[in-house]
């Protein structure tokens, strides 16, 4: 039995922790956000190896492994690329 406490608590607790998110995450990239930006643009840059990596092994008919066309779509939708829906 939940006591009526606990009750009371918990929204409150969701609420300040979207409070804090908001306070600590989202204000400083919205006020600054080249920081932010730059980070994503790395992140970007380094998905897009596997990617290439993995079509070259398909295209080179280096591997027979049957996950591999699974691979190339989940890591062309990681890379946000938009032929994704092709594979």
């Amino acid at each position: 039995m939940i006591d009526r406490k606990q009750e009371i608590i918990l929204p409150v607790n969701s609420y300040v922790a979207q409070l804090l998110f908001l306070q600590i995450i989202v204000q400083p990239v919205l006020l600054n956000p080249e920081p932010f930006i730059a980070k994503i643009s790395i992140v970007l840059e380094e998905t897009d190896e596997p990617v290439f990596w993995l079509e070259f092994i398909k295209d080179e008919k280096l591997s027979n492994n049957e996950n591999l066309p699974a691979l190339i779509t989940q890591s062309n939708v990681l890379y946000f690329k938009e032929d994704s829906k092709k594979q």
